[in-house]
């Protein structure tokens, strides 16, 4: 996992195994994939948000700028 503010983490989907984001201290995920189903996340209870996007140059981020930026206040 890497760090992007105290409050915000960026990884893979294999870092959510195991007690990884208990030891993290997540409490939401947003899936940002269009080529991965739900991530199936530990017995606990998470936020979670599936954003529907490519990764490419050419995927419109801008339309779930409001939605992610929305849950990451929330939380």
């Amino acid at each position: 996992m890497t760090k992007i503010r105290p409050y915000l983490l960026l990884c893979g989907a294999t870092a959510l195994k195991g007690t990884t984001l208990e030891d993290f201290g997540v409490t939401a995920v947003v899936n940002a994939t269009h080529e991965l189903p739900d991530t199936p996340l530990p017995d606990q209870d998470f936020l979670y948000l599936r954003v529907n996007i490519g990764d490419s140059a050419d995927s419109d981020i801008f339309r779930w700028m409001d939605i992610v930026a929305d849950l990451i206040h929330q939380v």
